[in-house]
């Protein structure tokens, strides 16, 4: 009943963090964009904004922990204050005094009893936060499962029907959600309605067929449906009525493609693994088998040198007619490289053509694919395709593609269309061709310029530092700035902190005196009432005392928690979103994997090490330091007692001190390594989840290529060095821990009683039992302070990662656009060297003006303000925001608070100019969609544009 309210937060924060780490993720993916638009205020708002609900949920976890808590430290004082109990009685109605050997006998037996069913009661919060861990992740299976039913199900539905159809045909009923492929040589739509997967009706009625020979292109206006007709085909959405028909040996070439990251040479072959990523492996009597280089095992390995050498060719010919054999002059063919950071939007169109010309497939449906390429490009790559006996279908809005084609299929609106030859679609629709008169300059290079020598000028990768200078940043990154009333209390918190160990120790030393002042009454009567009820009180309040105190040390490290890593992810995002750093440390800086992840996730990580965490099973320095303190109090405890025993020598004082050292040396040499392996573990978590949010971001495309299974083997490739890296760690953590376990064991069991035996030989039995215990309490202190040591060392490994990216975004250079501030904007005789010292001359670009590019020399003139009073710079690719609203949208970067007067009708004007305005009908300008998934690429660019009417600069 207590711990049940702990569930739906738990998965709560979970959701919460996704939230904030895939912000981070998104911002890593388009930081050009975002630069571009000087984004880099409004990104930090959202960011903190984000942050803000995390470390609020945070906060309200930590409240509805206060009943459980406080249940688990009633069960543990009681525990502990229950055998008190048994003694107290019996003295209270003995005549006699109990012997010392007696009452510590039965605190023993009676602790022995208890501890665990107080183990047993704490274990109540860490299994709610593990059912709420757990509902998150489960809630993933359990849709998967139910998608998996429905479609077992539409299976068995259609069963019947396509028994009734003729041979080689694939049908697709309302209800289905994934096409499967046949043998047809005829693709088309058939009675086809569409509706967009939130009920939106988009197209009713389309009918058309694509015969194997007669290529096919779909044109009309943006947003109208023609990408959703290819949706459909694909089996992404399912059709409202009518059916399909897909050929089996087709292929889908999406607008973006989806660059895997692999070498140059498995971009091209994607989504088949390359003969070259192939391993062999020796022959046994099952059969030869291969594994590929992401370690998964294949079927019988039927190929050779020839047929490697075969598909090599096929590569450098698809790169050679798609003109991205100039990348060879930079990396080998199996070089793997970041290539969706290397090429640029046009580069990666025609990598996505190159696959198509490798695979060759009897029908291609192309998605706008060349719509990033030259006209005289694109008619060479198309005719290729011709030449290849590749049957097209194809959307486009630019004329020069239909020449290639066979058919038009015209959408003029939702119920409107048509299907007429290519010849007579160019009679009344020609293609316009300017006359010579119209061109003004045209300047030929007869040979590529040599590249010249440039000075590299980025900022050299920090090294990971020290331990203690991690943890110093990572203090003044949280406590550094002005002082504030909850900067002021977090300090308090950390001081009562390390206060409070104490004041409950002093607690169970008043509760100790209670029960000595009471069984000491030898040979007295019975006390009386007055006297009686005055102990229990005092026992009653000393009890409450130590519940109280240690349930407030808790909650106070936790809050202390919330609130440095607050201030710690803020103080980041300051940097981070400052003089375009987002988009420089990723591009100029080696060394720092994953800034995305080194904010989110590391730093979450490093607050809960440091003061504890929301979930209970995680220790923290906070709990190191109290174990180190009541070392400490045990030590000087022994010490004392070593020093009034008769007959004891001087020397036998530094025995407890000997054995701290020799036990603290012992455990730095154990977990030595743990720091630098914990740093290679969280780099191999950030490349895992980066893995992933590729593919969220990436979806469609891999759909259209059907690239699951290689999709799968990238993310089981960036699983396996996680994997390994943690048996590392678990495995050097084992190390420290059989030396704790050793300890435990013989040191709280067998060493106390050597030591006191073999120390005093001749000792009284009752002052051997008390020195028994002391050094008894001394070990327990002792080795519960090194059980933490492992921990204490991931966490340094944990918090390097963030304090690394922290110094790093410190020593970045200012930013320097060397531009002349201008009403105009001029490019005067200017090189170019590119961050990978690449001097580039023939093919400038607005990322020069936009100043996130160095040049080498010349000058440039731009106006130096962005926005409505000087240059606004509008991307290819248009960055669409996370999370936000219609209104927010189209004021990007302005944040939403700055346009709320602005009246709804500006906003539906630069709607309607752009074509947009449609989305009225289903949305009002304050909705918050995942835009990013729901509109097209043509959509995508016209609301780029309306961001450039908005703010008319």
């Amino acid at each position: 009943i207590l711990n049940q309210p702990l569930v739906a937060p738990v998965a709560e924060q979970e959701r919460l963090e996704g939230q904030l780490r895939y912000h981070h993720v998104a911002v890593r993916e388009g930081a050009e964009a975002i630069a571009f638009f000087s984004g880099d205020e409004h990104e930090r708002a959202v960011a903190d904004k984000q942050l803000e609900a995390v470390i609020a949920n945070s906060h309200r976890l930590v409240w509805r922990r206060i009943l459980p808590k406080l249940n688990e430290f009633v069960n543990i004082v009681a525990a502990a204050a229950l055998p008190y109990s048994f003694l107290l009685y019996q003295v209270l109605n003995s005549e006699e005094c109990l012997s010392s050997d007696t009452a510590i006998m039965t605190v023993r037996m009676s602790m022995e009893l208890l501890v665990g069913v107080t183990w047993v009661i704490g274990l109540g919060p860490s299994i709610a936060t593990a059912v709420g861990l757990t509902r998150r992740v489960g809630s993933i299976g359990t849709e998967l499962g139910f998608m998996g039913d429905r479609e077992t199900e539409s299976e068995t539905e259609t069963e019947t029907e396509r028994e009734r159809e003729r041979d080689g045909d694939y049908f697709v009923t309302a209800d289905a959600h994934e096409a499967e492929a046949s043998d047809d040589t005829e693709l088309g739509w058939h009675g086809v309605s569409l509706a967009t997967p939130g009920g939106r009706e988009i197209l009713t009625g389309v009918t058309a067929s694509v015969p194997k020979g007669q290529s096919m292109v779909i044109m009309g206006p943006s947003g109208i449906g023609k990408s959703s007709l290819l949706r459909c085909l694909a089996g992404l959405w399912p059709v409202s009525s009518g059916h399909v028909s897909l050929p089996a040996d087709t292929l889908f070439v999406p607008q973006t493609p989806y660059l895997t990251h692999t070498s140059l040479w498995g971009e091209v072959t994607y989504p088949a693994t390359p003969t070259a990523e192939r391993e062999h492996v020796d022959e046994d009597p099952l059969g030869d088998t291969y594994v590929d280089a992401h370690g998964v095992e294949g079927g019988p390995s039927t190929y050779g040198d020839t047929e490697r050498e075969e598909e090599r060719e096929r590569v450098l010919e698809a790169l050679r007619v798609c003109q991205l054999d100039y990348l060879l002059e930079r990396f080998d063919l199996t070089d793997a490289a970041a290539w969706g950071e290397i090429l640029s939007g046009g580069e990666k169109q025609r990598l996505g053509l190159a696959r198509l010309l490798f695979h060759s497939p009897s029908f291609a449906v192309m998605d706008e694919s060349t719509a990033a390429l030259p006209v005289d490009l694109e008619e060479s790559i198309l005719s290729e395709c011709v030449s290849r006996g590749i049957t097209m279908v194809s959307v486009a809005h630019r004329r020069t593609v239909i020449p290639f084609h066979q058919l038009v299929l015209v959408l003029s609106d939702r119920y409107t269309h048509r299907v007429e030859s290519s010849e007579l679609y160019l009679q009344h629709n020609p293609i316009y061709t300017p006359p010579s008169s119209e061109i003004v300059a045209r300047k030929v290079y007869p040979e590529p310029l040599p590249p010249k020598a440039a000075t590299d000028t980025r900022p050299p990768a920090v090294p990971p530092p020290s331990p203690i200078k991690s943890l110093g940043r990572y203090l003044h990154g949280a406590f550094g700035h002005a002082l504030s009333a909850p900067s002021v209390y977090c300090i308090l918190s950390l001081i009562i902190t390390a206060v409070l160990p104490k004041v409950t120790l002093n607690c169970q030393y008043w509760i100790s005196n209670i029960i000595g002042d009471v069984t000491c009454q030898a040979g007295e009567a019975v006390p009386d009432t007055t006297k009686s009820t005055s102990d229990t009180i005092s026992l009653l309040i000393a009890l409450g005392m130590v519940c109280i105190v240690s349930m407030l040390c808790d909650i106070t490290a936790y809050t202390t928690n919330n609130f440095s890593r607050e201030r710690l992810t803020k103080n980041l995002h300051k940097k981070y979103f400052a003089e375009r750093n987002y988009y420089r440390v990723a591009t100029t800086v080696q060394g720092i994997d994953a800034p995305d992840q080194r904010i989110s996730a590391d730093a979450r990580v490093a607050g809960n090490s440091l003061f504890g965490s929301i979930v209970p099973s995680v220790q923290g320095i906070v709990l190191m330091t109290k174990g180190l303190w009541f070392t400490v109090i045990n030590c000087l405890i022994i010490s004392y007692s070593f020093f009034n025993t008769e007959g004891a020598d001087w020397r036998l004082q530094v025995v407890p001190w000997v054995f701290l050292g020799l036990f603290v040396l012992i455990q730095v040499i154990a977990t030595r390594s743990i720091p630098a392996i914990t740093n290679k573990l969280q780099e191999a978590e950030g490349a895992m989840r980066y893995t992933h949010s590729r593919s969220r971001e990436f979806c469609e495309s891999i759909a259209f290529y059907k690239g699951e299974e290689e999709a799968g083997s990238f993310a089981d490739a960036a699983l396996g060095p996680l994997i390994d890296r943690q048996i590392s760690l678990a495995r050097h953590a084992a190390r420290a821990s059989w030396f704790n376990h050793f300890t435990a064991e013989f040191g709280c069991t067998v060493l106390p009683l050597m030591i006191v035996s073999w120390l005093f030989p001749s000792i009284d039995p009752s002052e051997f039992s008390l020195l028994e215990q002391e050094v008894n309490n001394m070990m327990h202190s002792l080795t519960g302070l090194l059980m933490l040591a492992p921990q204490v060392a991931a966490f340094f490994g944990t918090l390097n990662r963030v304090s690394q990216l922290d110094e790093q975004l410190e020593v970045m250079p200012p930013l320097e656009t060397s531009c002349i501030d201008s009403d105009r904007v001029a490019v005067q005789e200017l090189d170019v060297v590119s961050p990978a010292k690449e001097t580039l001359v023939r093919d400038l670009s607005f990322r020069v003006g936009s100043g996130l590019w160095d040049h080498k020399r010349g000058t440039i003139e731009r106006p130096t303000v962005v926005g409505n009073e000087g240059v606004f710079f509008v991307p290819q690719h248009t960055y669409v925001v996370h999370g936000g609203s219609l209104r927010g949208q189209i004021c990007y970067p302005l944040p939403e608070a700055d346009v709320v007067s602005t009246p709804a009708y500006v906003f539906k004007s630069v709607l309607h100019v752009c074509q947009l305005d449609y989305l009225l009908e289903s949305y009002t300008l304050e909705s918050r969609e995942p835009w990013a998934e729901m509109l097209s690429g043509g959509e995508k660019q016209r609301l780029g544009l309306a961001r450039l009417l908005f703010h008319s600069p």
